[in-house]
């Protein structure tokens, strides 16, 4: 499991992240295969954003499982890690004095988890800081993801035996079935550790390895591989 803090996002009135986190729709406008309400009033979150006058109003939070962890997880497992990383954020403030609503998003057979929090305590209605880069709460969001790891038996992201494939084996395999299999992992665990967020991250990346992008449709990307003689369709949500 990896938790993830989003850049760039918490910025004003929180309705449209709110709408997009418990909408059927990716960011792509593709049906997502499940969406559950984990936790939270939405509304609430949205009326407490639209009374703050600050410029960053909310934290988006992310924690994403692979393939095989979401096999083994149950929903109240991951209701109850969505709980234990909003009680984290909200420390020492306490989750009833701060705003939050979290959905699981199920694509795919594999689970995400979208947490967003109002950066204000409710108690006294000033804002606080539930998340500081400049602080080391970077290494504090680390930490826990690793306690949560090992007391759930979750996969290490940074385990040497879970590290992504290597070029050099992806070019070893002897047949297209192979090789897509072996570029999709790859791709998979990029995207889980968020070093690939969209179609030219993905093109750059297969470039990086030596194909040819041959051709885009809206659902696939066909590649030409230097080592084999027909080309690789690959298709899934971040392509």
């Amino acid at each position: 499991m990896i938790a993830r803090i989003l850049d760039g996002h918490g910025i004003g009135i929180a309705m449209a992240a709110i709408l997009y986190i418990a909408g059927k729709l990716n960011h792509k406008g593709v049906p997502r295969d499940d969406v559950v309400h984990l936790f939270g009033d939405g509304q609430q979150l949205i009326d407490v954003t639209e009374s703050m006058t600050c410029k960053h109003r909310y934290l988006s939070s992310v924690l994403s499982f692979t393939k095989e962890e979401s096999e083994r997880l149950t929903t109240d497992q991951v209701h109850s890690l969505a709980e234990a990383l909003a009680e984290h954020h909200a420390y020492p403030f306490g989750t009833n004095n701060i705003s939050g609503c979290a959905y699981l998003h199920i694509q795919d057979g594999r689970y995400d988890v979208h947490l967003i929090q109002a950066q204000c305590d409710l108690e006294s209605g000033k804002r606080v800081d539930l998340y500081l880069d400049s602080c080391g709460d970077t290494h504090r969001i680390a930490a826990w993801q690793d306690i949560q790891n090992f007391e759930h038996a979750l996969d290490d992201p940074r385990d040497p035996s879970r590290q992504r494939l290597t070029k050099e084996r992806i070019q070893e395999a002897v047949n297209r079935k192979e090789m897509r299999s072996l570029i999709n992992s790859r791709l998979e665990r990029m995207y889980i550790n968020g070093e690939i967020n969209s179609r030219a991250d993905v093109c750059s990346e297969l470039e990086s390895l030596g194909f040819v992008i041959a051709r885009k449709t809206k659902s696939s990307l066909s590649i030409i591989s230097p080592d084999l003689n027909k080309n690789i369709r690959l298709t899934g949500e971040i392509q």
